[in-house]
């Protein structure tokens, strides 16, 4: 009839999606909304509230792909004979009604010591849209070299929601210290490590953009760590 038809996914957690070719407009996932979760959905479905959850987990492309980790091990192989290994949808994705342009991250210091390793980092984010975004900007840490007791790919370790006009811009600020850059080393305790680091930001895992950083033993000033 050319009706579009919307998917509700009422689960308590992800399933595996068909085909993206499949007749369905939308797919909402809606978790386990509880007595209210009827009004909310239909709010969101007919535009009086902008859709700003963004997805805790991975959701798999089918039963055969299990287990998908946003943050796996970086193991050497990377996918499938007969299907790819990225996820039908990766984690921290959400859509809205509005769209958005975001900017590379900007790092207060090029360079930090793992004693006191404190810094800033900024990314613009513009509403493209004709809708005011409900936008969360997501902070994921990827080691590129040095430490043992950080094999995953990358962590998400910060985010911050911001609320953009149309034609306007907002700049997301995470302020990055011990509890951003510390893993847990085989002694079980919290330790940053020396070696390159990268800091991403982006609107999910699979969209981001990034900045590097050292860390590094040596006992550096802020003056001698100027901002990339």
């Amino acid at each position: 009839t050319g009706t579009p038809v919307v998917v509700v996914l009422v689960q308590g957690r992800p399933h595996a999606l068909p085909a993206p070719d499949a007749p369905a407009a939308a797919v909402l996932s809606a978790w386990y909304p509880g007595p209210r979760g009827g009004r909310a959905v239909a709010e969101v479905l007919f535009g009086d509230a902008e859709p700003r959850g963004r997805l805790p987990v991975s959701v798999p492309r089918s039963a055969a792909q299990l287990p998908v980790h946003y943050n796996g091990k970086d193991h050497r192989y990377r996918g499938y004979v007969d299907q790819s290994a990225v996820p039908r949808h990766a984690f921290g994705h959400g859509l809205s009604y509005t769209s958005v342009a975001y900017g590379a991250p900007r790092l207060s210091h090029a360079r930090v010591g793992v004693r006191t390793p404190r810094l800033t980092c900024r990314v613009t984010v513009r509403n493209t849209g004709a809708r005011t975004a409900e936008e969360t900007v997501q902070l994921y840490v990827r080691r590129l070299s040095g430490g043992t007791s950080w094999p995953r790919v990358r962590e998400l370790r910060g985010f911050v929601r911001l609320s953009i006009s149309p034609g306007e811009e907002a700049e997301a600020v995470f302020e990055v210290g011990l509890d951003t850059l510390a893993s847990v080393g085989r002694d079980l305790r919290l330790a940053v490590e020396p070696g390159v680091v990268e800091l991403e930001t982006g609107p999910a895992s699979d969209r981001t953009r990034g900045a590097r950083l050292e860390i590094t033993d040596a006992e550096i000033t802020h003056s001698e760590s100027n901002a990339i």
